[in-house]
């Protein structure tokens, strides 16, 4: 069913939209961070009479992509020591040691099984099995007609998953006479949910928390903030993204020699406002209680970053990679920081910023052609 904004925040309060789901491509945009940033505000609708639904088909398909993501951090672990043990003094018994730390003897499969578990009593999301809900002969039906989520220019056996969570989600919507408000990056549950008679597609997940919230009050809370917080904000934004390695920087240059690349220092400064003059900095609910509320913001900052890089020739004779020297680079980049802040205040509206957490995200440089500094200084004596 296709809605207006309007028509979804009207639906929301009237009680027609009556029950929440998210797709898996969300649970991927936030890295599976359940208990951080956006996917833990969803905590909220534990104590609300208003369900957090999810089919067993995208349950499992996010269970294995983070045991995927387990085993990987695992074997990046197991690489990086081979590194290590090549240049320093660490036997295997010590990494095993410092690994049984890390991992407590446990298996992806059971870490990954009680962080799932944990976001189901956090947040009391329900697991709706397709059994329950759909038949075989229907999903046969739409594959054949090729009736989204089945596109003519996939592969469409590929779309079964999709085909019975939607399904699923449709059918709960029937038999319980409420919309289910979906909130997926997915085409193909975007068309599905189109024609629809139970469905209601968003492609964001903070927008869709914006609607579901208090509204009144949480806005009016938003317009208090206008008249002064501004400063405390953003100096406390700045100090949380010094105080962290929350962005992540990759490295790209040219050289006609090998290097390693490390980061000297990187400064974050000079906050550019997205909003305008009249509102420095824009703050959207996502999470409205007595106690607190919760928004999520986006700004822009300079990152002011000093790169050091080490480089090195292949000896042919020696077998063996020879030192060529160094350079350090300076560079600034503007970059846009995304950040959920939590402010608590009591009943005389007396407000603090109770915590600022910063999206993980990650920034592209690229540096072009680079050599050591012992080149730099033969050139300039050649002229």
């Amino acid at each position: 069913m296709l809605m207006t904004e309007d028509e979804i925040l009207d639906a929301i309060a009237d009680g027609t939209i009556g029950a929440l789901s998210i797709d898996t491509s969300i649970f991927y945009k936030y890295q599976f961070g359940l208990t951080t940033g956006y996917l833990k505000t969803l905590e909220q609708f534990k104590a609300k009479a208003f369900p957090f639904l999810m089919p067993d088909i995208v349950y499992k398909e996010i269970q294995k992509a983070m045991i995927e993501l387990a085993k990987s951090s695992q074997r990046d672990v197991k690489n990086a020591f081979k590194e290590v043990k090549k240049n320093w003094t660490v036997s295997q018994a010590e990494f095993d040691q410092i690994a049984n730390i890390l991992y407590k003897e446990e298996t992806p499969e059971v870490v990954v099984g009680n962080k799932l578990q944990s976001f189901i009593d956090a947040t009391g999301l329900v697991i709706e099995k397709a059994e329950d809900h759909i038949a075989i002969s229907k999903l046969f039906e739409m594959y054949f007609n090729s009736e989204a989520p089945f596109a003519e220019n996939t592969t469409k056996k590929n779309e079964f998953p999709d085909a019975s969570a939607l399904l699923t989600l449709e059918s709960w919507a029937q038999k319980n006479r409420k919309l289910v408000l979906v909130i997926s990056k997915d085409e193909d549950w975007s068309e599905y949910c189109k024609t629809s008679v139970g469905l209601v597609c968003m492609n964001e997940l903070t927008t869709a928390l914006k609607l579901l919230q208090n509204q009144v009050g949480a806005y009016r809370f938003i317009e208090r903030l206008t008249l002064g917080q501004y400063s405390e904000i953003v100096e406390q934004l700045l100090s949380e993204l010094n105080s962290n390695d929350d962005v992540e920087f990759h490295v790209e240059a040219d050289s006609q020699f090998s290097f390693d690349h490390e980061f000297d220092e990187v400064a974050y400064s000079a906050y550019i406002i997205e909003n305008g003059v009249d509102a420095p900095i824009y703050l959207e609910p996502v999470e409205f209680t007595e106690d607190y509320i919760t928004v999520k913001t986006t700004f822009s900052v300079k990152a002011e970053i000093t790169s050091h890089f080490s480089f090195q020739k292949w000896d042919g004779i020696d077998k063996e990679y020879m030192p060529m020297g160094s350079t350090e680079v300076e560079t600034v980049k503007d970059i846009y920081i995304d950040a959920v802040i939590s402010f608590a205040f009591d009943v005389d509206s007396n407000l603090e910023i109770d915590s600022i957490e910063i999206i993980s995200q990650s920034v592209n440089l690229y540096y072009g052609e680079i050599e050591p500094d012992w080149m730099n200084i033969r050139e300039e004596h050649e002229y």
